[in-house]
C-alpha cells in the first residue's frame, strides 16, 4: 500500500487547497523559511493521527447521529490555532479537511473486499474532515456503490490504518524525543507477548522472554548510530517497571537510552547534535524493523543541528529506509535533495506548492549561487582533464541524441577534475549545488582510486561510475582508444620519435606509459609538458573526426558508456502546481 497524494483544505496557513503528489520512494519539501513547509508536514501527522482514532482503545466513539464520528485524542487538534485564522470569524463552525489517496496491490483488494464487502480499482481515497474534538470519515467514490463506501468510512479507515503504519521526526530532537523512538519500538516489539500462552501463564518466563528482543533492539540501534557516530561502543536500553497488572507493565515501564562513546552516559547529558543523531537513527531502527508493513517516514528539516558530514551520512540512510517505505523531507539542505529526479521535490514559495521544474528551481528555493555555464546542469560528467573533455564532449554528442540535447541545454556539463585525487573535492562542491555528479576516469592505479573513494567515502552509487577499461589490457586512457595513424606524423614532426606500428597493438602499460619509454629510448625528454601537447593534439583530432578517430574493436567500450550515462540524464520532468 502506498500513499499517492494528500490534498490539505483549511489548515494553518493553507487558506484554501494545497496538493501533495508523494513519491513512492522519496519526497523532498524545498523552500524558504515561513512558507509552509512545516504545516504541510503537520497536516500529515494530523491525518495520520486522525486514522488512528477508529483502531486506538484509548479513544472513545461518539454516540450521535453521525455514526462515522469519531473523537480525537486531547492535543491532536486545537480549532483555535489549527483552523485558518483568517477564515475563523466567516466560518465559525469552519472544518479542516484532509484528503489521503492510497493505492492497493492485488492482494490488499481481495483483502478489502473480504473485509469490507466492497470493491476497488486499486484507487483508496479517505477523505478526513476535523473540527476541535472530532474527526468525521468519508470515503472520496462516485457512481455505483458510492453510498456504501460513505457506510462503511470507519470500516475502511481502520482497513488502511491496520495496514499503513506511521513515523514523524520533528525538526526539534529532544532527549524526550529519542526515548519516545526507544519506548515505541520497545511497546511494538514486546506487545508481541501478549498473546504467547507462556507469558499469560507464568510471569516467571518474562524476563527470559524479553532479553533476546530487547538485545536485538540494542544491536539494531548500536549499528544505526554507528553509521553517523563512528565513536559509539554500545548501546543499552534499561527500564524499571512499575507496578500494575502483568498487561499493563507491559507499557507502564520508563526507558534509559544509555549511549557509550568512551563513557556510558545517558541521551539526556549528550548535546544537541547527539540527540539529533540519536533520534534519526533510531527512526531507522523503528522503520527497518519494527514496520514489517508499508509506511510512510515524515522528517522535518533533519539537517537541523548536523554537521556537513553528517548530513551526507543521513542521505544515505534516508536512501536506505526509501528503498523499503516512503519517506517525506522538509529540508533546506542541498545534500538532502532527490537530484536524480528533479521532478519528485515539492517546491514552497509565495503561497504555491508545486513540483519542481527543474534543478534551476529547486537552486533558486534553496538560494543555492552557480557559475553562468553550470546554471542549468543537473549533472555533472567529471572527468580527469581537460582532454577528455573535449574528447566526450564530441563522442558522446554523436552517440546519443538524448545526450546531444542534455549536453546543448546544459543539463550535462563535462567538467575537468584536474587530477583524480580530487574527485572528493568536486562531488562535495557538487551536492553543495544540488547537482547529481557522474565520474569517469582512466582505468589505472589513480582512476580505480579515485572510482573507489568516489564510492565508499564519496557516497556515489555505483551506476555514476564508469572506468574507461580497453579489452586485453590492465591499465588503459582515453588515448588507447584513438588510431595512432591519426597522430603519428605530429609526433615525427614535432618531436623527432617514430612510433612503429605495434605502438597500438602491444600493450604493455597504458599509453601514456609506453610512449614515455619510447621517448626515453630515443633519447628524448618526456615530461608533463609534452604528455599535454600530443594529448591536446589528439583532443583535436577527436572533435574533428569524432567516432571514426575510434578503433572499431573500442568503440563497443565507449558506446555502452554513452548510452549508461544518456539512461541517467534522460528522465523527463512535469511541473503541477496549488495554491495555498
Amino acid at each position: 500500500m502506498k500513499l499517492t497524494t494528500v490534498v490539505i483544505q483549511r489548515y494553518r496557513s493553507i487558506v484554501r487547497q494545497a496538493t501533495l503528489e508523494l513519491s513512492e520512494n522519496t519526497t523532498t519539501i524545498l523552500g524558504p523559511n515561513n512558507e509552509g513547509k512545516s504545516n504541510l508536514l503537520k497536516a500529515i501527522v494530523l491525518a495520520m493521527n486522525c486514522l488512528s482514532a477508529v483502531r486506538s482503545p484509548v479513544l472513545t466513539r461518539q454516540k450521535d447521529k453521525e455514526t462515522n464520528k469519531y473523537r480525537l485524542r486531547q492535543g491532536v487538534y486545537d480549532w483555535n490555532s489549527d483552523f485558518p485564522i483568517s477564515l475563523q470569524d466567516r466560518e465559525p463552525m469552519g472544518k479542516t479537511r484532509i484528503t489521503l489517496t492510497f493505492e492497493l496491490n492485488d492482494d490488499e483488494c481481495t483483502q478489502f473486499k473480504k473485509e469490507t464487502g466492497s470493491k476497488t480499482n486499486r484507487q483508496l481515497p479517505i477523505v478526513m474532515e476535523v473540527d476541535d474534538a472530532t474527526v468525521l470519515f468519508k470515503v472520496s467514490k462516485s457512481g455505483r456503490g458510492a453510498s456504501n463506501y460513505s457506510k462503511s468510512a470507519p470500516q475502511i479507515a481502520r482497513f488502511i490504518s491496520s495496514r499503513f503504519g506511521f513515523q514523524y521526526i520533528p525538526a526539534i530532537r529532544p532527549a524526550e524525543l529519542s526515548l519516545d523512538l526507544v519506548n515505541n519500538l520497545i511497546d511494538s516489539e514486546l506487545s508481541k507477548l501478549e498473546t504467547d500462552p507462556k507469558y499469560m501463564d507464568a510471569m516467571s518466563v518474562i524476563s527470559s522472554l524479553q532479553q533476546p528482543i530487547l538485545h536485538r533492539i540494542e544491536i539494531d540501534v548500536k549499528q544505526s548510530l554507528n553509521q553517523l557516530l563512528p565513536s559509539v561502543k554500545d548501546v543499552k536500553i534499561n527500564f524499571d517497571v512499575r507496578g500494575g497488572t502483568y498487561r499493563s507493565r507491559l507499557r507502564n515501564r520508563t526507558a534509559r537510552f544509555i549511549v557509550d562513546d568512551g563513557v556510558p552516559t545517558d541521551i539526556e547529558s549528550k548535546g544537541d547534535g547527539i540527540k539529533s543523531l540519536a533520534a534519526i537513527a533510531l527512526m531507522r531502527s523503528v522503520n527497518l524493523n519494527l514496520a514489517r508493513r508499508d509506511s510512510l517516514v515524515a522528517i522535518e528539516e533533519p539537517e537541523s543541528h548536523l554537521h556537513p558530514e553528517a548530513v551526507r551520512q543521513l542521505s544515505y540512510i534516508l536512501e536506505e529506509i526509501a528503498k523499503e517505505h516512503q519517506v517525506i523531507v522538509t529540508s533546506h539542505s542541498p545534500l538532502l535533495v532527490t537530484r536524480s529526479n528533479a521532478g519528485i521535490n515539492i517546491i514552497v514559495n509565495g503561497s504555491k506548492v508545486k513540483i519542481a521544474d527543474g534543478i534551476k528551481d529547486i537552486r533558486e528555493s534553496l538560494g543555492v549561487n552557480v557559475s553562468d555555464n553550470m546554471v542549468s546542469a543537473e549533472y555533472v560528467l567529471l572527468v580527469e582533464g581537460v582532454t577528455d573533455k573535449r574528447v566526450f564532449s564530441r563522442l558522446f554528442s554523436d552517440q546519443s541524441v538524448d545526450l546531444h540535447s542534455a549536453l546543448k541545454e546544459g543539463r550535462l556539463v563535462l567538467t575537468p577534475m584536474k587530477g583524480a585525487t580530487k574527485v572528493l573535492y568536486h562531488i562535495s562542491l557538487l551536492r553543495s549545488m544540488a547537482t547529481v555528479p557522474i565520474v569517469l576516469v582512466d582505468d589505472d592505479v589513480q582512476g580505480r582510486t579515485c572510482y573507489q573513494d568516489a564510492s565508499a567515502n564519496g557516497g556515489v552509487s555505483q551506476k555514476y561510475l564508469f572506468k574507461l577499461s580497453r579489452k586485453g589490457m590492465k591499465v588503459s586512457e582515453i588515448e588507447d582508444f584513438v588510431k595512432v595513424d591519426l597522430y603519428k606524423v605530429f609526433v615525427q614532426e614535432h618531436y623527432g620519435v617514430s612510433l612503429p606500428p605495434s605502438f597500438g597493438t602491444r600493450l604493455n602499460g597504458k599509453w601514456s606509459e609506453r610512449l614515455k619509454r619510447l621517448f626515453e629510448e630515443k633519447g628524448k625528454v618526456w615530461d608533463q609538458e609534452v604528455e599535454d601537447t600530443i594529448k591536446t593534439h589528439i583532443a583535436g583530432i577527436v572533435e574533428e573526426s569524432g567516432w571514426d578517430a575510434i578503433y572499431e574493436f573500442a568503440q563497443e567500450v565507449l558506446s555502452e558508456i554513452a548510452i549508461a550515462i544518456a539512461s541517467l540524464v534522460s528522465k523527463g520532468v512535469q511541473s503541477k502546481g496549488a495554491v495555498l
